[in-house]
């Protein structure tokens, strides 16, 4: 209840809600920049290492975005594929796009080759926009896709001035990929609706932004979690977003202190990573207040909030095309939140089967789990008004994610494909990611689209990939368990480093005679998942990831992983 109480006060106080009813559904993000326009033209907007924009400055940039987007050729209704990293230029074409009603495809920048020529493929993009040192990548597997270039370190990276757009179509904001922990990469549609929920609803009262705040994101902005409660949260709050290029734990405080940033958008490891680095002055001269994100650990929490002397820490729990997530604004250790009123949205916490897959009763429905028993995390799946679940630009994807006669007959949920368990009290705790993916480094890891990498080298017959925990670490890291000829040899995977983000490649590859299957011939990824990576307990050579090659793991390094003397 208190959570409530507390969510019902932040949305009340930043008067949100007219805003919100305003044109419901035809709202856009662009509507939201001119409204900070005509309110607070030159109060600070953006900032990114020393430059600062106005509200005006950034409304000029996105208007010359929008030219170049035009120039291309793009017009209301296309997918522009915007590959590149946290930038004014990047900022500036999202925006740009929405004035114009096009949607943004963002690209993962580490994808090159096969991978890249799909990524475009499934959002159907019809032009491209990219930093300079990117351009190459795309036209090497798109030669046919009109391409524009920026600098990433100008401050004014655009020239020109857009076509009047008079009244734009509404059209989908951006394409986020996700795995959907199913497959390969998919591209989940982001309307401008969602956006907008995200964060009137959502990281308004988790932030509880005042006139002196300032966020400050070192998260790429082609996640959905920096996008829609980083730079939709500020625009529509009024607050100062502070971006980093890239995310670097020994800088980050200092920026911090730098910029004066008063609250911090994290994701699982950052919390971690920031332990690790040496302690400096730094720890304790900055003045952030709040820290709000998900996947910190309940054993990185406490030690997080006393050595950087952060009051509060704000956990949630969602998913890029989750239609409702959960918060916990009371501050409970290791929880993701409280949703009192969670049958309101369709919270459903049903059990699964020993092979994980959603277990039936007699009739034929699903079993709702007891309090502190895990099972998947299932959300009603609505077509208007809170909680409409969007799906992906495929719609047989977008089919794929829904259980149907769930619970009652002709109810369809959204399949989370996440494990949690609710306590007695009603606060829910994260247990693991199901499904077909894992998590590592904040970042969605599709086992399938590893799995198709590592049959791709010579010699490789047979591949299935895992996630795996290891101490000190959040999420899991991959384990690939693979069927090879003879005499194969662990250099030939060095050619993974190459089609993979570094987040993707499997930190662990075991060698085996044959992979693990039940009666039914279904693999068995949690058999692997259980077993590990410990060269005592398991058959065969193991492997780990050892800067960009793979080398045999002994006990001796097996401990100092453990013990946390190595790091992944």
């Amino acid at each position: 209840m208190l959570d409530a109480l507390r969510y019902v006060s932040a949305f009340a106080r930043h008067g949100l809600g007219p805003l919100w009813r305003q044109r419901a559904g035809e709202l856009t993000l662009a509507d939201v920049l001119a409204r900070r326009v005509r309110l607070s033209p030159e109060a600070l907007s953006l900032e990114l290492r020393g430059a600062r924009l106005s509200y005006r400055e950034l409304w000029r940039a996105s208007g010359r975005a929008l030219a170049e987007l035009q120039r291309l050729g793009a017009k209301p209704g296309d997918v522009v594929a915007l590959v590149g990293r946290n930038s004014i230029a990047y900022v500036a074409a999202l925006l740009g796009g929405a004035r114009g009603g096009i949607t943004l495809a963002l690209v993962h920048p580490e994808l090159s080759g096969e991978p890249l020529r799909q990524a475009l493929a499934v959002a159907g993009a019809r032009f491209a926009c990219c930093e300079s040192e990117l351009v190459g990548a795309v036209q090497q597997v798109a030669p046919e896709l009109p391409c524009a270039s920026f600098d990433a370190e100008a401050r004014e990276p655009f020239v020109g001035e857009p076509a009047l757009t008079g009244n734009v179509a509404v059209h989908d904001f951006a394409l986020v990929y996700t795995s959907g922990t199913t497959g390969l990469p998919k591209a989940c549609r982001l309307p401008h609706s969602r956006v907008l929920a995200a964060a009137c609803m959502f990281g308004a009262p988790l932030f509880d932004f005042g006139p002196h705040d300032k966020l400050l994101c070192a998260l790429p902005l082609y996640h959905g979690s920096p996008l829609m409660l980083g730079l939709g949260t500020c625009l529509v709050t009024g607050t100062p977003l502070v971006l980093e290029r890239r995310f670097s734990a020994s800088e980050l405080m200092g920026v911090a202190v730098a910029s004066a940033a008063t609250a911090l958008l994290y994701v699982g490891d950052l919390g971690r990573m920031l332990l690790a680095t040496p302690k400096s002055p730094s720890d304790r001269a900055h003045s952030l207040r709040l820290a709000v994100g998900n996947g910190m650990a309940a054993d990185v929490w406490p030690r997080f909030q006393e050595r950087f002397g952060i009051a509060q820490v704000r956990e949630f729990y969602a998913a890029t095309e989750s239609p409702v997530g959960i918060l916990n604004l009371a501050g409970r250790v290791g929880s993701v939140g409280n949703l009192p009123y969670a049958w309101l949205f369709g919270l459903k916490l049903a059990r699964l089967d020993a092979e994980g897959e959603l277990l039936r009763d007699a009739r034929g429905r699903l079993v709702e789990c007891g309090p502190d028993e895990p099972g998947e995390l299932l959300v009603r799946a609505r077509r208007s008004g809170v909680g409409v679940y969007h799906g992906y630009v495929d719609p047989s994807a977008t089919e794929a994610r829904l259980v149907r006669n769930a619970f009652a007959p002709g109810d369809a949920l959204f399949r989370t494909h996440d494990v949690l368990r609710r306590d007695r009290e009603g606060f829910y705790y994260f247990v693991e990611r199901g499904g077909d993916s894992y998590r590592f480094r904040g970042e969605n890891v599709s086992v399938t689209q590893v799995e198709r990498e590592l049959l791709a080298i010579a010699g490789v017959h047979e591949a299935v990939v895992t996630g795996v925990e290891v101490p000190g670490h959040d999420g899991r890291a991959g384990l690939a368990a693979l069927v090879t000829e003879s005499g194969f040899e662990p250099a030939r995977l060095a050619a993974l480093v190459e089609r993979l983000p570094r987040s993707a490649l499997p930190r662990f590859v075991r060698l085996l005679p044959e992979l693990p299957r039940t009666a039914t011939l279904k693999l068995q990824r949690r058999a692997l998942a259980d077993e590990g990576f410990d060269p005592e307990r398991c058959a065969g050579q193991i492997w780990r990831l050892d800067g960009a090659a793979y080398r045999r793991l002994d006990l001796e390094t097996h401990r100092d992983l453990l013990s946390g003397n190595v790091r992944l």
